[in-house]
């Protein structure tokens, strides 16, 4: 990891008081943390977006939005779909890494793990968190004939690994 990203993560750890956290944890945090403030419209709680503890199979974060607005509940989902028809919905999954290179098959990993969590009968081992956000998913996908813009999804894969014009990655 490089000095800068290295300060910022110093100071994230300070900031939020997890100092006796790994500092893969921490980073996991901080990614999460950055792409959250990017895509969402209100504060939240670095911890709301986390979905990677211990782990978990490939991803690190997960943010459902629907207008900007990060959802937490089913009930959210109906309320806002009762106002709004034409409702802008987004899911984004992050997944994070401190190696210092590219890893093709992390990068799968990744892919794979979030088809696994669109799927309507997940075959991996997910844990609660996790499994929270799933049936998020799976209710705001229930509502998708009410809505009238397509949803989108974005993955963001964090490295603090130097990219090196690999040909098996371009």
């Amino acid at each position: 990891m490089d000095r800068i990203i290295k300060s910022f993560l110093d100071k994230f750890v300070k900031d939020f008081e997890i100092e006796n956290t790994k500092e893969t944890t921490c980073f996991e945090y901080f990614c999460n943390y950055v792409i959250a403030q990017h895509e969402l419209t209100e504060s939240f709680d670095y911890q709301d977006v986390n979905i990677g503890d211990n782990d978990t199979c490939g991803i690190d974060g997960f943010i459902l939005t629907i207008n900007g607005h990060l959802i937490k509940t089913k009930d959210e989902i109906e309320d806002i779909i009762q106002i709004s028809k034409n409702s802008e919905v987004k899911f984004v999954f992050i997944q994070s890494k401190t190696s210092p290179h590219f890893d093709l098959g992390e990068m799968e990993k990744f892919g794979l793990a979030v088809q696994d969590f669109l799927k309507e009968t997940p075959s991996l081992s997910w844990p609660a968190n996790a499994q929270e956000k799933m049936e998020l998913t799976s209710k705001i996908i229930e509502k998708f004939p009410e809505i009238k813009r397509n949803p989108s999804c974005v993955l963001y894969y964090i490295t603090t690994g130097k990219w090196v014009d690999d040909i098996t990655l371009g």
